[in-house]
């Protein structure tokens, strides 16, 4: 959750990710995201700006980085 700076800056009064691991197996899992916001009237127009595109980088980070450590551990 923003709690300064940033999307608060634009207008927003509220904006928080949410992010939930689901196990579906042993080597795999579903990386749900929520991303909630309100933005004052004013700046009803920033709204535009928010995107799951970092949420998704990030998401794709940590899988790269599982999968590296996963397959170092194999490799002992």
């Amino acid at each position: 959750e923003v709690v300064e700076g940033g999307y608060l800056e634009l207008g927003f009064t509220l904006f928080r990710v949410r992010l939930e691991v689901i196990e579906k197996g042993e080597e795999s899992s579903i990386i749900k995201s929520t991303i909630e916001y309100e933005v004052k009237e004013e700046n009803a127009a920033n709204a535009s700006l928010v995107t799951i595109q970092p949420v998704a980088t990030i998401a794709e980070l940590a899988k790269n980085y599982l999968n590296k450590n996963k397959a170092a551990k194999e490799a002992n």
